[in-house]
């Protein structure tokens, strides 16, 4: 019986250390791509994997049907255009502009209780 109780326990053990390595990974993840793409303009991040929609980097030609992106990496990847697409821009703002209502995306450091310290917050419209 204590054997039994040992393993389970065990098992308990490993699985929420896991689980905790786990989730501080992904924190760690996420940030990190937050503060690469979503502050402002994409500085150079190739995507967010390899089948994602995500291109980032610098245009390099356009034309009225496409953009071609040089990626950080050396690459380079086409984007089409659609009627539906939603062009926009970034610029600079205050803290007047932080208001009930708004969606925002904040960059920070996460603290202990689990709240953001940010670094820097952007205002992103309804579409």
């Amino acid at each position: 019986m204590n054997k039994i109780i040992s393993v389970i326990l065990g098992i308990v053990i490993i699985s929420s250390v896991a689980f905790y390595s786990g989730t501080r990974y992904g924190q760690n993840n996420n940030t990190a791509m937050v503060r690469e793409i979503g502050t402002g303009g994409f500085r150079g991040a190739s995507g967010l994997g390899m089948n994602s929609g995500m291109v980032a980097g610098e245009i390099v030609m356009k034309d009225d049907k496409s953009v071609s992106v040089k990626l950080r990496d050396g690459g380079s990847k086409f984007v089409f255009f659609t009627g539906a697409m939603n062009v926009s821009k970034t610029v600079s703002g205050s803290l007047d502009d932080l208001k009930v209502g708004e969606q925002v995306m904040a960059d920070g450091t996460v603290n202990q209780d689990g709240s953001v310290t940010a670094q820097s917050i952007q205002i992103r419209p309804v579409k």
